[in-house]
This record gives structure tokens, C-alpha cells and sequence, in this order.
């Protein structure tokens, strides 16, 4: 990231970070608060809350999609100080966050991301759109 690089992250990657202490090295860019906080819902719903014209492009303002569970579907986002939410969750917490690290971003998103949520179209579409942020 330093170089100009980025990282996408999904659910397991935050959790572990926060609940199992892995990831520390690279943690440290993380632009998320640690947080053990999960859900195991079917579904979620991001609804935009700050408008990126790569991020946000081609998808609607709120979108529902199913969610895959791997012993939980969704960890509970806080912006780290200097962060951006540009999703929130149906859960109330952040959805989607970024920030820039050096010459790169960094950017989570708070669901499992597993095979039912890329199959549904804004979903997957705000997975590619996070890949060319």
C-alpha cells in the first residue's frame, strides 16, 4: 500500500484481527477500529452514506443482499479517526470503509462476501468497484 498498492478486505479478515489477534502486522493499516462485534444474519442492506464516484459507480443507493455465513456473516465496522464510511449497514455500523495508506487504500467491507453475495448483482458489482477503487 505504500507503493501505490491496496488492500480489499471482507468480514473474516477485521474479525480475526480483533477477536484472534492475527493479521497485526498489517493490521496497522487497517482503517477500522478493532471489533469482535458479528451478526449472523441472511441478509444485509448498505445503504450509501458518503458517494465515491469509483465505489459508488453503477449501483443503487441502498441494495439488499444474502449473505453467507462461515460461523457469522457480519462484523460490526468502526471508522478508524481519518477513515471514511461509505457504506452503512442494516446493522447500524459501517458497512464499507477506506482510507488512503502512503500511495495506497485500504478498504473493508463488513460482510462474509462468500459466493451468494458476489452472485447478487450490486453486490458483486461493489466488490469489483472496491478492486478499482
Amino acid at each position: 500500500m505504500n507503493g501505490g498498492g491496496g488492500l480489499v478486505t471482507s468480514e473474516w479478515a477485521v474479525w480475526k484481527w480483533a477477536a484472534q489477534t492475527e493479521f497485526q502486522t498489517v493490521g496497522t493499516t487497517f482503517a477500522v477500529t478493532a471489533s469482535a462485534v458479528f451478526d449472523s444474519a441472511a441478509a444485509a442492506t448498505y445503504t450509501v452514506a458518503v458517494a465515491d464516484p469509483v465505489l459508488s459507480g453503477g449501483l443503487p443507493g441502498s441494495f439488499a443482499f444474502v449473505l453467507d455465513s462461515y460461523a457469522g456473516t457480519e462484523t460490526f465496522l468502526i471508522a478508524a479517526p481519518g477513515a471514511t464510511t461509505f457504506y452503512t449497514a442494516s446493522t447500524g455500523a459501517a458497512g464499507v470503509v477506506g482510507r488512503a495508506v502512503g500511495a495506497g487504500r485500504v478498504l473493508h467491507l463488513s460482510t462474509t462476501m462468500g459466493a451468494s453475495s458476489i452472485a447478487d448483482a450490486n453486490a458483486g458489482r461493489l466488490l469489483s468497484n472496491a478492486v478499482n477503487w
